[in-house]
């Protein structure tokens, strides 16, 4: 009888599978939890990561095996989030986090061989990602709910001040489009934070190991706050939003806008290592960052997005970051827009000015203050954009108008132990008068050595209220045949007519050659006598001047003159200097600035 044939769907066992990999890997990866559909195309991609030379055909060696392991417990790790299984399982590929080692030791001498994981090139990665994402993962979702646990816990290991893991995830995630960083930033949050249209700035952070946490409770492992990524990553991540910003409604553009800038402002010390106004010390990559933005805000500036002092000091703010480390790339029309702006605004405060009668924790001091931001960006606009005079100005008619004393007794703004402070917050009026001096004059020295067009427009301007508010045809016209009294003077007030004499002469500038002429009227037509006397003095000394005499240094002159500006200042107020001490401010600014003057020579200059 002839034997039975075995039937045809039996398995022989001397027949190996084709796929043999393939099939352990999806029975270790279903076995460890992970969704079948997700398996089925999951194992060929890791196969073809971890044993590229074994493929799907044969059995899985003991190397494979152990490598594989380890995606077998990513599932569990992450508790079945799909997409937070599939975003380890990503980085455990492409090296964010450790790969598997596997030690070996070979024959009998004891010779270990370690196997440090697998290479995966930037093409390849980008193949894996694409496939990834072809199959539904969402790693925007995933990363906006907070980095998971497994991958924290694997970087807080490794964590220095490039921390290359972490490094890694970042540009693997961004240069692929894993994820759209646009997606992942809490964009309401940003809007919430900047809704006052007020920029801030985190007062303080900690650092360990390059793991940054700012005191408002940012830190390095939040995916959504954008600080983390421009501190991380650079300015250059701000391309990623700006396609969103385009997009924001007018409405809430400003809001959107500050909370943008105020995040940037927690991250600039990483970039310039200086306070953080000096957005001169921005390099090109953060002025190309926010150039875009500013020309967006710009372009809907005074149309859909209101002209209120809000919106135009953030529109300053927008203008120093793109434009002070670059003046020249800035076009004529946006800058004669920033000096009207930082002009007018500075212009407006001195009705605080005006206001403020007593010193002290009064309501205009704390108005001052809250604006004290905006008014140093004003200052710092005018100067850099314009000229020192161009901010000289307004904070010279700010301090006329100062109804309470800005300076000591002795005439010194800043603070000395022991001494008597300086009344805050309005000393911060001549502080940032010499402020101006002493940091853009070697700018304008560059082409104008002696401070010419500076001292002369001083001078102009201390010429001008010396004289009759009212001209000799209107005089006559009005019938004013009496002799003039103070009323009659664009300065009433003879002690500041004094003061405005003797900076003149300290200036030792002649405005268009004339100005001697006003000094010479002012001592025969003041009613004052110590006016007249002074002005003939200072006539004298003018007249003749032919530039500043040798040796004398043209910062120190216009120091001088604003020395005597703020003795005016007090007199007129009817608070008498301390003459010693007056002096004694008055040799050590010169001091300072004799110093500050050194500081800028060349280094061949004695």
């Amino acid at each position: 009888m002839p034997k039975p044939k075995p039937p045809t769907d039996a398995v022989d066992p001397g027949r190996t599978p084709g796929d043999a990999g393939r099939l352990e890997a999806e029975c270790r990866l279903r076995g460890a939890g992970w969704p079948a559909a997700d398996v089925a195309w999951l194992a060929p991609i890791l196969l073809r990561v971890i044993a590229p030379q074994q493929g799907l055909a044969a059995n899985l060696s003991d190397d494979a095996e152990c490598k594989l392991r380890q995606f077998q417990e990513i599932w569990g790790s992450v508790g079945g989030d799909r997409d937070a299984a599939l975003l380890v399982t990503l980085l455990t590929l492409c090296g964010g986090l450790p790969p598997w080692t596997t030690i070996t030791h070979v024959g009998n001498k004891g010779d270990v061989s370690v196997d440090r994981g697998w290479r995966i090139d930037e093409t390849e990665q980008r193949n894996v990602v694409t496939e990834f994402l072809a199959h539904g993962a969402d790693f925007n979702r995933t990363v906006k709910a907070g980095w998971p646990a497994a991958l924290i816990k694997a970087w807080k290991g490794t964590f220095d001040e490039d921390s290359p893991l972490f490094a890694a995830t970042r540009t693997l995630l961004l240069n692929t489009r894993a994820i759209h960083l646009e997606r992942v930033i809490d964009l309401d949050r940003l809007r919430e934070a900047g809704a006052d249209l007020i920029c801030r700035c985190a007062t303080g952070m900690s650092a360990e190991n390059g793991a940054v946490t700012w005191v408002d409770g940012i830190s390095w492992s939040d995916p959504r706050s954008l600080r983390t990524w421009i501190w991380y990553e650079g300015p250059q991540v701000l391309e990623r939003l700006f396609p969103y910003f385009v997009a924001e409604p007018l409405g809430t553009l400003p809001a959107l806008a500050t909370g943008v800038f105020s995040e940037f402002l927690n991250t600039f010390g990483r970039f310039n290592r200086h306070h953080p106004l000096s957005f001169e010390k921005a390099d090109a990559s953060v002025r190309a960052a926010f150039r875009p933005f500013f020309d967006h805000f710009d372009f809907h500036f005074g149309s859909g997005i209101d002209d209120s002092p809000q919106t135009r000091a953030l529109w300053l703010t927008y203008f120093r970051i793109t434009f002070d480390g670059d003046p020249q790339s800035c076009p004529p029309v946006i800058r004669k827009r920033a000096l009207a702006f930082a002009g007018e605004d500075l212009a407006r405060m001195r009705q605080v000015f005006h206001a403020a009668t007593q010193p002290g924790d009064t309501s205009e001091a704390r108005a001052f203050g809250s604006a004290q931001l905006h008014f140093d960006n004003c200052c710092l606009v005018l100067a850099r954009h314009g000229s020192i005079w161009h901010c000289l100005k307004p904070l010279l008619l700010g301090m006329r108008a100062l109804n309470t004393a800005c300076v000591a007794t002795d005439l010194r703004f800043w603070v000395e132990p022991a001494l008597e402070p300086p009344p805050g917050p309005w000393n911060h009026l001549p502080n940032m008068m010499a402020a101006v001096v002493h940091i853009f004059a070697g700018t304008e020295q560059q082409t104008d050595s002696d401070l010419t067009a500076l001292r002369e427009q001083f001078a102009s301007f201390c010429l001008e209220r010396l004289t009759d508010r009212l001209s000799e045809v209107q005089r006559k016209n009005a019938g004013a045949s009496r002799a003039r009294s103070d009323e009659d003077f664009v300065e009433r007030v003879p002690v500041w007519r004094f003061c405005l004499v003797r900076a003149i002469a300290d200036l030792r500038a002649n405005p268009m050659g004339r100005g001697h002429r006003t000094l010479h009227w002012s001592s025969e037509n003041d009613p004052n006598e110590t006016v007249r006397k002074a002005a003939q003095q200072a006539y004298d000394t003018i007249r003749h001047t032919r530039g500043l005499p040798a040796r004398v240094s043209p910062r120190r002159a216009v120091m001088s003159a604003l020395w005597w500006l703020r003795q005016a200042h007090l007199l007129g107020l009817g608070i008498q200097p301390d003459r010693d001490l007056a002096q004694r401010t008055r040799e050590k600014e010169l001091t300072r600035t004799k110093e500050s003057e050194r500081a800028a020579a060349p280094p061949d200059a004695e």
